[in-house]
């Protein structure tokens, strides 16, 4: 079960932080981690709430403007070059949100 106010509220306390902090890597990883996954969240599950494979996934119904957010986000960590857990799992999501389909997965 997915609570849409408490993921809602997450990115908005994420986004806040990253005003306060905006020198701060980790908190823009974070942030672009949040939405990168959320992008993804409509094609997740079935109706029924059975999961969905990401490569499965129909990603006509992942959410462009957080997967633009997030990867701009994470261009932003990579420029600055001082990586940490956060901005390597972010960095890793917009690759895999951008790969072709037909690509095999590694």
């Amino acid at each position: 079960m997915i609570r849409d106010d408490l993921t809602a509220e997450a990115i908005r306390l994420g986004r806040l932080l990253a005003e306060l902090m905006p020198d701060e890597p980790e908190v823009l990883g974070l942030l672009a981690l949040m939405l990168l996954g959320e992008s993804r969240r409509p094609a997740r599950t079935t109706a029924d709430g059975s999961l969905v494979l990401l490569a499965d996934q129909d990603r006509s119904l992942w959410d462009r403007e957080l997967v633009v957010e997030g990867q701009e986000l994470v261009r932003r960590c990579l420029r600055r070059n001082a990586p940490g857990p956060y901005q390597i799992q972010a960095a890793r999501s917009p690759w895999l949100n951008s790969r072709p389909r037909n690509r095999p997965w590694p």
